[in-house]
């Protein structure tokens, strides 16, 4: 049964809960409706002095919001060794991460002074997260903020999957990316983490498989590849190839725009693997710069397969239009505006956009306004990269041309002349694009 409106008035208890949650750090900025529904599950409950919140070892059976007082968080290591991590004060959240893992307490939680703390039950943890995305949301800022970030905490070095989990390496709007190191070969990876937002989506779910399903069919030098998936955290994991330089839209940032025989390496390499990509029936559908990267070793490796069009099959039953207006703008095709399912040519198209990019730091269309993208993109009337680089060869610019051609009979069909443009980019670029990022 619903609380009664009184309750719910200004001076209530709800409302001074919900005012409170609202305050805090990690909840701060969720809908009011979300805080109401998680204020109704929470239990209010006192620690004295000296008295345990949580212990290390014990199950994670619920989470925590400080209300009052303050606590020590400490871990013990085999030896039984203490280390203090921190002490958190009132607003601070709790024992997430036991609920997430469905593993035991990572760390003891003992009150220094009375403490007055909001408990939510293992129970309703989970139904709120799986009803309400916005809470999933924090959970993922939460992983993504504790894993691995300070020089000591309960979670660094921890194995999820047979991988020991390093560091943070990016966090984006669908998922976060950290460094790992697979424990039975010592082989350093990268760990893409489904956002928690899309976690319980189940279509979002699917589309996070089926991009695994692509990247398993590709083996290719210039493909990072993908070493498996499993669960952790209440989300999904894939493990990767671990890539130890810079996509190109850092590498321009810090050098600005290439000699002719670097922009060759790159497109060049990139090339060869879209043509293998291709050649397995598999449509990108998001090349773009910050999807190439240029390892310290001069090797590029196109990433991020999210959107990509599997191959062909008789079972593929979707909808007309379905996830096709999908990519970056800047990149995409002239057809794809016109909701017309892509072929490769699509990402000719964007190599071009990315060759173009290489030569003069900027790509061919360049418009914050997209009806005004949109029209560019149709008419093909770009700035000539020929006046804009004329120390460049024909042969480099002629491929720009008709990489980007409007009509996609027009548009180059093939990238077997390009693929033998493929040599190592100088690392020097890639290293100087690493010292100016960090």
């Amino acid at each position: 049964m619903e609380p009664s409106r009184a309750r719910d008035t200004p001076s209530s208890p709800l409302a001074d809960t919900v005012a409170f949650l609202s305050t805090t750090k990690t909840l701060a900025g969720l809908p009011t409706s979300v805080l109401e529904h998680l204020a109704r599950r929470m239990e209010a409950r006192h620690f004295a002095p000296g008295e345990p919140l949580m212990e290390q070892g014990h199950e994670g059976n619920s989470m925590m919001v400080i209300r009052t007082g303050l606590v020590q968080v400490s871990i013990r290591d085999a030896e039984g060794v203490m280390t203090v991590l921190a002490q958190p004060g009132v607003g601070s959240v709790m024992g997430e991460m036991a609920l997430l893992t469905k593993e035991p307490r990572s760390a003891d939680v003992i009150a220094l002074a009375e403490v007055d703390a909001l408990v939510l039950a293992g129970d309703d943890f989970y139904a709120l997260v799986k009803e309400y995305p916005d809470l999933a949301v924090v959970l993922t800022y939460l992983v993504a903020e504790r894993l691995g970030q300070a020089p000591t905490d309960g979670l660094k070095d921890k194995v999820l999957g047979g991988y020991q989990l390093k560091r943070r390496l990016g966090l984006g709007a669908t998922a976060v990316v950290y460094s790992a190191v697979q424990v039975e070969t010592e082989m350093v990876v990268a760990l893409k983490m489904l956002s928690h937002r899309l976690a319980f989506d189940e279509s979002a779910i699917e589309r996070f498989h089926q991009e695994l399903d692509i990247v398993e069919q590709l083996q290719h030098p210039n493909v990072a590849r993908v070493y498996g998936r499993f669960e952790g955290f209440a989300t999904w994991f894939m493990a990767l190839e671990h890539c130890d330089g810079e996509d190109i839209s850092k590498v321009l940032a810090a050098n600005g725009p290439m000699f002719e025989h670097d922009a060759r390496a790159v497109v060049g390499q990139t090339a060869r693997a879209l043509r293998h990509v291709h050649e397995k029936g598999i449509v990108h559908k998001d090349m773009k710069p910050a999807n190439v990267m240029i390892n310290l070793d001069g090797t590029v490796k196109l990433m991020d397969f999210g959107i990509a069009l599997p191959p062909p099959s008789d079972t593929d039953v979707r909808a007309a239009g379905d996830g096709l207006f999908s990519g970056t703008p800047r990149y995409m095709a002239p057809e794809q505006f016109r909701m017309v399912k892509g072929d490769p040519r699509v990402d000719i198209y964007a190599l071009g956009c990315v060759a173009y990019e290489c030569l003069t730091c900027f790509p061919p269309f360049v418009t914050d306004n997209f009806a005004e993208l949109v029209q560019m993109k149709m008419s093909g009337k770009v700035e000539p990269i020929e006046e804009l680089r004329p120390d460049v060869s024909k042969e480099f610019c002629d491929f720009i041309n008709a990489a980007l051609a409007v009509q996609v009979d027009d548009r180059l069909a093939d990238l077997d002349a390009v693929c033998e443009w493929a040599t190592p980019v100088d690392p020097a670029l890639v290293q100087v694009a690493k010292d100016y990022v960090e």
